[in-house]
């Protein structure tokens, strides 16, 4: 049971922290989209 439970727990952790690495990604999927963005908008001024 104890053992069980301590298995439960590295999980519980696991999932913690790859919660977190995929927070980590979107915010920086986002801030790589906006910047594309900014780019084809400096290309279409320069033109």
């Amino acid at each position: 049971m104890r053992g069980f439970y301590n298995h439960d727990w590295d999980i519980i952790l696991l999932m913690r922290r790859y919660g977190e690495e995929i927070k980590i990604e979107q915010k920086r999927a986002k801030e790589l989209e906006k910047q594309a963005r900014e780019a084809k908008h400096r290309k279409r001024r320069m033109r």
